[in-house]
C-alpha cells in the first residue's frame, strides 16, 4: 500500500480535524431556496431545498485562515434509489456549491478579510470541515494491528491458499478439486495461535468441508441436513459455535425458503435449526459476536446469537440472488453496513435505515471489479473497468484518491493508511 499512501503525501489531501483552529465566521442553513407548490389536500407542499454550511477559520498556528465549506440539494418528491425513502439528497458538485447564493457571499468575505491575521490564506476546501447537512456514517476508530496474511479460494488453480502479504509467496495451499466447488468459506477464530481452521460451503456435494491450513489437510466433512443447503458461515467470537444460513430446496410445510443452522465447532454436531422466511443471500456477524445480520432482497434479520432467535426483521433493499451477492461490510464500531449498489450505501443499524450513498466518481464507461474496506473501516477501494483505484472515506464519503493499477485487478487494502 505505500503507492497510495505516498499520492495522498504528495497531492496534500487535507487531514480529519484540520480546521481546529479559532472560528471567525460561519453560517449554515438546513432549507436555502426552498420551493413549495400545492399538492392537495397538502397546500404549501415544500419540494425542494437546498442545505449548506460553511465557516471561516484562523489556522491553528496563528497564521492565515482557511474556508470549508459544503451543499446539498434535496428532492423530497423522489426517492431514494438504494433506502426508497423520500427524499432524496444528493451533494452539489464543488462549482455549483460555491454559486450558491450564501457561499458565494461567504467566500467574498473571507477574501476581504484584513490581512492582519498575517501568514498564507489557504485555498477554499470543500468537504466535511463544516457542520455537514448529511449525518455522519462513521466515528474514528483507534488503530488495529496489521495483518499480514491473506486467505482466499484461488478459483484458477482450484485451491484454498494461505499468502503472505509481506513476501506475497504462498504458504500453505490445500487443492480443491477432489471434492467439489467451494462458494465461500469462513476462519474460525482461536483464543491463540494461528487461525488455521476453516469451514468451507461444498455446494457440488451439500456439505461443510472443515480444512487445516497448518497441516494443509481435510480435517472432516459436515454434511448438511435433507433438503438444506448451504449459503454462508460466520463464527461467533470464541470460534465455539458456527453460523450457516441455508436454503430449502422445498419450502418446508409452513412456507419458510431458508433457515439458519447453529454448529458446535468443537464437535461439529448441529445444535438447532431457526426457519426463516426470506433466503439470505449474505450473512454477517457484529464485532461483538451477538448478533448476525441476515441479508434477504427486502429484509434484513436480526439474529441474537444468545438466545437463537431471529430477534428483529427490518425493511432492507439488497440487490443479491442466489449465486451473486454484491460486497457489503460491517464497521468496525459495530453500528453501519457498507453495502456496493453501484456507490457505496450506508445502513444505520442501530436505526434499521439507510442513512447515506456515496458516489465512487467512475469515470463515464467504467464498473466496480472489486469493492473492499479497510480493516479499520476507514476507507473502502474500489477497483474499476478503467483500471482505476479509488479511494472513498467512509467518515464522509470523500474521494481521498484515485491511482492507475493494471487491467482486471482486485485492490485488498488491509490496515488502514
Amino acid at each position: 500500500m505505500k503507492l497510495p499512501g505516498l499520492f495522498l503525501l504528495v497531492m496534500g489531501v487535507p487531514l480529519l480535524g484540520q480546521n481546529a483552529g479559532t472560528i471567525l465566521d460561519w453560517g449554515e442553513n438546513n432549507k436555502y431556496d426552498p420551493y413549495y407548490v400545492d399538492i392537495p389536500p397538502y397546500p404549501g407542499f415544500l419540494t425542494s431545498d437546498y442545505q449548506y454550511s460553511w465557516e471561516i477559520v484562523q489556522n491553528p498556528n496563528g497564521g492565515g485562515k482557511s474556508f470549508y465549506f459544503n451543499a446539498t440539494y434535496c428532492d423530497y418528491l423522489a426517492r431514494n434509489p438504494i433506502s426508497g425513502t423520500m427524499p432524496y439528497c444528493e451533494e452539489l458538485s464543488q462549482t455549483e456549491a460555491q454559486t450558491l447564493g450564501p457561499i458565494a457571499a461567504a467566500l467574498t468575505e473571507y477574501r476581504s478579510l484584513p490581512a492582519k491575521l498575517g501568514g498564507i490564506d489557504n485555498p477554499p476546501e470543500y468537504g466535511p470541515f463544516a457542520a455537514r447537512p448529511k449525518p455522519r456514517s462513521a466515528v474514528l476508530q483507534p488503530p488495529t494491528a496489521d495483518d499480514p496474511t491473506m486467505i482466499l479460494f484461488d478459483g484458477l488453480a482450484n485451491s484454498m491458499d494461505v499468502i503472505d502479504l509481506t513476501s506475497g509467496a504462498i504458504v500453505s495451499q490445500i487443492p480443491f478439486f477432489n471434492y467439489g466447488t467451494a462458494s465461500n468459506f469462513a476462519v474460525r477464530p482461536t483464543a491463540s495461535g494461528p487461525e488455521n481452521e476453516i469451514w468451507v460451503n461444498n455446494i457440488d456435494a451439500q456439505n461443510i468441508l472443515v480444512m487445516n491450513l497448518g497441516s494443509q489437510s481435510v480435517v472432516t466433512t459436515i454434511p448438511m441436513p435433507a433438503n438444506l443447503y448451504e449459503l454462508n458461515i460466520v463464527f461467533t467470537i470464541s470460534g465455539n459455535t458456527a453460523l450457516v444460513s441455508a436454503i430449502y430446496g422445498t419450502p418446508d410445510s409452513a412456507g419458510n425458503t431458508a433457515a439458519i443452522l447453529a454448529f458446535d465447532a468443537t464437535t461439529r454436531t448441529l445444535l438447532s435449526t431457526l426457519p426463516l422466511k426470506n433466503i439470505p443471500f449474505n450473512m454477517l456477524m457484529a464485532p461483538d459476536g451477538l448478533t448476525a445480520y441476515l441479508l434477504a432482497s427486502s429484509t434484513i434479520t436480526y439474529y441474537d446469537v444468545l438466545s437463537g432467535t431471529a430477534d428483529l426483521t427490518a425493511p432492507f433493499q439488497y440487490y443479491g440472488f442466489y449465486g451473486y451477492t454484491p460486497a457489503v461490510f460491517i464497521h468496525p464500531d459495530g453500528t453501519r453496513l457498507f453495502l456496493d449498489q453501484g456507490a457505496l450505501a450506508v445502513f444505520d443499524l442501530t436505526t434499521r435505515q439507510f442513512t447515506n450513498t456515496f458516489s465512487y466518481n467512475l469515470a463515464k464507461g467504467a464498473s466496480t471489479l472489486s469493492v473492499h474496506m479497510s480493516q479499520d473501516g476507514s476507507t473502502v477501494w474500489v477497483s474499476d473497468s478503467l483500471n482505476n483505484v479509488t479511494i472513498l472515506d467512509t467518515h464522509y464519503g470523500n474521494i481521498m484518491g484515485t491511482y492507475q493499477t493494471s487491467p482486471n485487478s482486485m485492490v485488498f487494502p488491509g490496515p488502514a493508511y
